[in-house]
């Protein structure tokens, strides 16, 4: 489309190397996060099955466990794998499991 009728080019996605989708957005846009959360989804049907949220974690031990830049502001949906599992069951309570569900920590 030609850009004098007003169309709106949809920002670029990449997938980073925890399998989160990045997005190239404006730096200068100030964006608020939400308390990070564990979602969990049904491998078999896709489906949405449930959600946590992770209370009393600082931001520097997730990105230790998620193997994370200190700069990474944590706005993406980053994969939990074995590597995350034990910590991520000791921040919400839930007994993960990586046969049956995907699971997402978001902030």
């Amino acid at each position: 489309m030609n850009s004098s009728h007003g169309s709106h080019t949809p920002p670029r996605k990449f997938v980073g190397s925890n399998n989160q989708f990045l997005t190239l957005v404006d730096p200068s846009i100030p964006i608020e996060r939400s308390a990070p959360h564990l979602k969990y989804f049904d491998k078999q049907y896709f489906e949405f099955v449930g959600e946590i949220e992770l209370l009393d974690v600082q931001d520097r031990y997730l990105k230790k466990i998620f193997g994370l830049d200190d700069q990474d502001p944590l706005l993406q949906s980053y994969s939990v794998t074995v590597k995350q599992k034990k910590y991520m069951e000791r921040l919400s309570g839930l007994e993960i499991d990586l046969d049956k569900y995907n699971y997402f920590m978001e902030c």
